[in-house]
């Protein structure tokens, strides 16, 4: 399997398993995650706190199915527990694990931003080095 860096977080290689071993697919996937789910807990929240129960449980869904798959386990285990208190019609219960939800995604969607600053090893823009003198 190709080799990804280390993210805080999330299980690599599961999510590059998921992907084929393409480092390049991944690191876009997890780029498009960050930027598509990094505020989903509190988006949760205005959905629920606005009686927006549907529309709750289609994000929390995607959301548990996008971690899962690159391996986002802390992310997508929460968002199971709280899928299944809004299946369960435990409302309340839902909302209590936002928080919870919340951080896990700002200290998960800060690390993957920080990971993905950094150009991949074997890439042309790690590979660059700065022009040297162009005289004897």
């Amino acid at each position: 399997m190709a080799e990804f860096p280390a993210i805080d977080g999330v299980d690599v290689a599961r999510g590059m398993s998921s992907v084929g071993a393409n480092p390049a697919v991944y690191r876009r996937l997890l780029g498009r995650f960050s930027d598509e789910h990094g505020d989903d807990g509190s988006r949760l929240r205005s959905l629920l706190d606005a009686g927006r129960r549907a529309d709750a449980a289609r994000m929390i869904h995607r959301l548990r199915g996008s971690a899962l798959i690159l391996g986002v386990v802390g992310v997508a285990q929460q968002a199971a527990r709280i899928e299944g208190h809004l299946s369960e019609g435990c409302d309340a219960l839902a909302v209590a694990g936002t928080g919870a939800l919340d951080d896990l995604l700002t200290s998960v969607v800060t690390a993957i931003r920080r990971t993905l600053a950094d150009p991949m090893p074997g890439t042309a823009s790690a590979e660059r080095t700065p022009p040297g003198p162009t005289g004897p």
